[in-house]
């Protein structure tokens, strides 16, 4: 068996295989929080019933997608200084070697195909581009298939031409260029020239590395990374928006006219990259797009990406563009019945307003395995022929080439040497990655309204991703209603029951308290959170004030049980130590946590449209629970926090398996740059000072809200 064919075996056997085990004994009811979703579960696309429900829709995923991948906002783009050098004469076409720098110090290499003669093709001298990013072929841009597997593919019929077939990758790009297209394909990282970071890091990585975990200093897949969203799925999507940099500032490149197309993963970036970035005006990934498999390698997975939408979802961004794909023997053997039925109806609802829309494409070939072989490519070449306006009568047939070796294409030499790299190298980027995207220069140089306003904008955004927090149905079953005396004042009424979110069944114990008799409308309801639920027999339950202990006359104590949830988050038990192959899928256990105080603000406010909301804690370890739900609700009823934080920050996190790891949770000014968005409210957080919170006291007194900021020692 070639080695080509049996790492596809290998990797989609492992992929499809990959799901999880039962995480419960037989026949006992799971939680909610057990049923883990994997990449092997159903990522259906739902269409909207409107236009207008998709384009509100689409900017909220757009927006999820970008901080999920560590890109909201973009990092500063530094100057590429790319170095294009080596030219190959190929009769019809040229190929160079290009390295330039997507981050300083860090370099994305490739090779440029360009027609030997432009003139054929443009009278003003700009061409059409293709960004080809290669996917998970062994070596990647330097892939040289064995002679069993070539042979494989001439008997079957997936290629024509040996030298095609022995590399296909070569053979896409030297077409589109006698095509008349400028064409980059870049190196995957760990691949062919790009080895700062390496191949096992990149895609091979299993087991955490304790050397790169350190509270100050970090390197990928560490707890620190996932708490900031940097990830290898991230930086490589870094690298494909700066290879689209880079052929826009080519000057023989027509941008109007900029196609990707990929296969596998580098569907994967194919698609990634066109629903961030509005540049190219066709896209082409191939046999990556479907409701099932989303995607087998740490490079396709990132924390929170996958929660509520897959890859058909994301797929869907680049409409009204547009869009071709293709399905084989695959994880995408079902689109043409499930995923590309849901397409066509959404690019249906942009013709209703536009007739000029195109259709989506979809190629199903689906007797061939999963591959970007001739048959496939030249249902890409028509696409592109049509859709980015190709001069000329153009063959639909491929041509055949005469295919380089690795030492031909390879970008480095005596006078341009491959770089160096380390650990404290990777450290080093990823803290760049970090000053470069986020708060750390923005926040502190702050100065005018306007300002702060774009700043609480962007907050904003990044906590609703970060919590994702679902919509709900809700209702309330009550389980308890008794009446009893207490020392002064009228009796306590009390409903006790169950809060139950529709949509999957989570529970909540929640008991209400209020003065006997319904003797006064309810002004104020205090939300209390704890673990142990509120006992009666005890006069006083963890207060933080005295009017916390029992309902006063306009009051409604509501109290907040969240013990149901395991102490844990579990891990999907496939063997890699990769954060992305659970929290790309499932909910941490601090989200859902703050899923359950946001439930409850929703029903009371529907219950108590009248009243204000504040919410509140006595114990430590809920206050960050209580602190992320009252930054994350916009209910105008609920007006005051009151919990002691006592210096907790994400940062310390230390472990995927803490139940305060909330991937993201540090990267925006911590939980102080989320409290930051709640300007309409008091804030009392007890043990913190002036100094622990400078940062967002600062803020407040620029907006003139920093009386709303009360900061207290912590509660004896």
């Amino acid at each position: 068996m070639s080695r080509f064919f049996g790492c596809l075996l290998i990797f989609i056997f492992g992929v499809i295989h990959a799901d999880v085990s039962p995480l419960v004994a037989q026949g006992e009811e799971p939680h909610p929080l057990q049923q883990m979703r994997t990449l092997n579960s159903d990522f259906p696309f739902l269409v909207p019933e409107t236009l207008g429900q998709w384009r509100q829709q689409r900017e909220k995923l757009r927006q999820h997608l970008q901080v999920s991948l560590g890109l909201w906002p973009m990092p500063s783009r530094t100057p590429l200084i790319p170095i294009i050098h080596g030219k190959l004469d190929m009769g019809e076409y040229s190929i160079e070697k290009v390295i330039f720098e997507s981050f300083p110090g860090f370099f994305v290499t490739g090779n440029l195909y360009r027609p030997a003669r432009p003139e054929r093709f443009s009278a003003n001298g700009k061409l059409p581009a293709v960004l080809c990013p290669h996917g998970h072929f062994p070596e990647g841009r330097f892939l040289w298939v064995s002679d069993e597997k070539l042979q494989q593919e001439m008997v079957s019929g997936a290629e024509e031409f040996p030298s095609n077939g022995r590399s296909p990758l070569q053979a896409r790009c030297a077409n589109l260029a006698i095509r008349g297209c400028v064409v980059f394909h870049y190196d995957m990282l760990g691949y062919a020239d790009s080895q700062q970071i390496t191949y096992d890091l990149a895609h091979g990585f299993r087991k955490q590395r304790p050397e790169m975990n350190g509270l100050e200093a970090w390197g990928f897949y560490s707890p620190q990374a996932e708490l900031r969203l940097q990830s290898v799925m991230g930086l490589q999507t870094w690298n494909s928006i700066r290879s689209l940099d880079f052929l826009c500032e080519l000057p023989d490149v027509d941008i109007e006219r900029i196609g990707v197309t990929g296969c596998s993963g580098g569907g994967t970036q194919t698609f990634i990259l066109c629903a961030l970035d509005a540049r190219p005006a066709a896209a082409f990934p191939a046999v990556m797009v479907s409701t099932a498999m989303q995607g087998g390698c740490t490079c396709e997975n990132c924390c929170n990406l996958r929660i509520a939408a897959g890859n058909v979802d994301f797929a869907a961004l680049f409409a009204p563009k547009p869009l071709g794909l293709t399905a084989a023997g695959d994880w995408t053997v079902n689109m043409p019945d499930k995923g590309f039925p849901e397409l066509e109806s959404l690019y249906r609802l942009y013709r209703e307003q536009d007739a000029n829309v195109v259709m989506p494409q979809l190629h199903a070939n689906l007797n061939f395995p999963h591959n970007f072989n001739q048959v496939s490519r030249e249902a890409m070449y028509r696409f592109f022929q049509k859709h980015l306006s190709l001069a000329g009568e153009v063959a639909t047939d491929e041509q055949e080439i005469v295919v380089k070796t690795a030492a031909e294409l390879t970008v480095y030499n005596e006078r341009y040497p491959r770089p160096t790299w380390s650990d404290e190298q990777e450290r080093a980027l990823l803290k760049g990655w970090m000053e470069a995207s986020t708060l750390s220069s923005k926040g502190d140089k702050v100065i005018t309204k306007k300002q702060i306003q774009d700043l609480l904008t962007l907050l904003a955004v990044a906590l609703q991703s970060i919590v994702s927090h679902p919509d709900s149905l809700l209702e309330f079953r009550p389980i308890l209603e008794e009446t009893f005396d207490r020392e002064k004042g009228p009796p306590v009424e009390r409903i006790k029951g169950s809060l139950v979110a529709k949509e999957n069944g989570l529970k909540t114990d929640l008991d209400l308290l209020m003065p006997g008799s319904n003797q006064v409308g309810i002004d104020t309801v205090l939300l209390t959170l704890d673990q142990q639920g509120w006992d009666p027999k005890k006069k006083i339950n963890g207060p933080l004030t005295q009017r916390s202990r029992m309902p006063d006359s306009g009051n409604l104590l509501a109290h907040l049980t969240i013990s149901q949830f395991p102490d844990t988050n579990r891990m999907t038990p496939n063997g890699r130590e990769s954060a992305g192959y659970t929290f790309g899928y499932n909910r941490s256990v601090f989200a859902w946590r703050v899923s359950q105080v946001l439930y409850a603000v929703e029903y009371l406010s529907s219950r108590y449209p009248q009243a204000k909301i504040k919410i509140q804690t006595h114990i430590e370890g809920l206050a960050p629970v209580a602190a992320m739900a009252f930054s994350a609700t916009s209910n105008p009823q609920v007006q005051a926090l009151d919990c002691p934080l006592n210096g907790f920050r994400f940062a310390q996190v230390t472990r995927f398996q803490d139940p305060n790891f909330l991937p993201g949770g540090a990267r925006y000014k911590d939980v102080l740059g989320f409290l930051a968005t709640k300007t309409n409210g008091f804030i009392t957080l007890r043990g913190e000072s002036r100094e622990s919170c400078q940062w967002l006291y600062r803020l407040m007194k620029i907006q003139g809200f920093d009386e709303q900021l009360i900061l207290r020692p912590f509660p004896k």
